[in-house]
């Protein structure tokens, strides 16, 4: 399995990804190849790293669309969609994209997406951080996405139970 990380970048040389992780593209070329961010990384390792990841031999595919600030355009995200949909197709496999990332509602954005499940790659998107429907937010809203919200541990009648978070979109 290959692991589309779409995002800050991915410091790829991190030994918890065992040597598994290459960089793939980034959105804008004055940018540096790699994730001065941290949350791209973060997002690599608990997709594949070694420690804690959940694919823990998947290889990884850095794919930078929002700098070192943690911004970008959503051109730049289709972008990286695109190239990760059309890489995965020519590499074979099984392949997933992840997008912890969000943004205001985009019928360009959802296509893309869209696009790249249709091409076969399973694509797993941030259900966003604001408290609001994730229906006005994308890639939230595209049709053919999974979209992840966050979840806590909540005491209901003395019982812990998984609850959304207060923060997470629904």
């Amino acid at each position: 399995v290959t692991a589309y990380i779409i995002d800050t970048g991915v410091y790829i040389e991190h030994n918890d990804f065992g040597g598994r992780a290459t960089f793939g593209f980034k959105a804008t070329s004055s940018w540096n190849d790699t994730d001065k961010n941290g949350h791209g990384t973060h997002v690599a390792s608990t997709t594949a790293g070694t420690t804690w990841g959940i694919a823990k031999s998947a290889d990884i595919v850095a794919v930078k669309v929002l700098g070192d600030n943690g911004s970008g355009s959503t051109s730049g995200v289709i972008a990286g969609v695109d190239y990760a949909a059309s890489n995965c197709k020519s590499r074979g496999g099984k392949c997933v994209i992840n997008m912890s990332l969000g943004g205001g509602f985009s019928s360009a954005l959802n296509a893309a997406v869209d696009n790249a499940v249709d091409l076969g790659v399973v694509t797993a998107v941030a259900a966003g951080n604001d408290n609001r429907d994730a229906a006005s937010y994308s890639p939230a809203s595209a049709d053919k996405v999974i979209t992840v919200g966050a979840t806590e541990q909540a005491n209901e009648g003395g019982k812990q139970v998984d609850a959304r978070s207060y923060f997470s979109n629904y």
